[in-house]
């Protein structure tokens, strides 16, 4: 359990440190991945926009 405690400390300190990202849990059913994991940890990090409709 050691492990999955210093796992969780360090994105906690991440999300600190980078307040404007996001943390989320996904379920991936749908993926190949399902045989082994049930959910996925996702970020959602702001960018600026670099494609349009336009270009």
């Amino acid at each position: 359990m050691a492990k999955n405690d210093l796992v969780y400390r360090t994105l906690v300190e991440i999300m600190d440190r980078h307040p404007g990202v996001r943390l989320g849990i996904a379920d991936i059913e749908y993926s190949e991945f399902s045989v082994e994991y049930s959910h996925a940890l996702v970020f959602a990090i702001p960018h600026r926009k670099t494609i349009t409709l336009e270009n």
